[in-house]
């Protein structure tokens, strides 16, 4: 009787209908959505973090353990900016054109150490690509012991946005 039910079970299982799956056009209706969304966005960052090496892609960062640095030791930060434009050229080709400035608050938060564009990011691809990172590599020889702060200025200098982030950081005695 178990092996009778097991059975109508099974064969039960084969003629119910199964979901409904998703096509290629219902993916382009939702990605779609997503550009629109985006659009709307304005320029941010996701993520930033202190990384232990540059990374290798969108997503493959190996996290730094600690704040700390010695000193002459380059600071790396991990960046992923949403929201950023895209600009049409060449017929089917879309760039992004981004920039970087830092400032470095000192203990004193009245005294500022500012570099301008310490980073360039131009893309162009067939594809709005979603998916861009940046390693971000910051060269201070000669900063004194102390906690400072890293200020980030991420321009896109597609839609003239900008927008910024905080990154701390020690230099140690040497």
């Amino acid at each position: 009787m178990k092996f009778a039910i097991a059975v109508i079970s099974s064969l039960l299982a084969l003629t119910a209908p199964l979901g409904v799956a998703q096509t290629l056009d219902d993916i382009e209706a939702a990605e779609a959505k997503v550009y629109e969304a985006w659009e709307k966005t304005p320029l941010t960052v996701r993520k930033a973090i202190l990384v232990a090496e540059a990374a290798q892609g969108f997503g493959m960062y190996k996290k730094r353990s600690t704040n700390t640095f010695e000193s002459g030791e380059p600071i790396l930060i991990y960046a992923e900016p949403v929201g950023y434009a895209w600009e049409k050229k060449n017929g089917d080709i879309y760039n992004t054109n981004l920039r970087m400035d830092v400032n470095i608050i000192f203990p004193d938060p009245n005294e500022v150490y500012t570099k301008k564009d310490i980073m360039k990011k131009e893309v162009s691809s067939r594809s709005r690509g979603r998916e861009l990172m940046l390693n971000i590599k910051l060269d201070f020889d000669g900063l004194p012991s102390g906690d400072y702060v890293a200020e980030i200025i991420l321009y896109d200098e597609t839609s003239d946005e900008r927008t910024s982030f905080k990154q701390p950081f020690t230099i140690l005695d040497t």
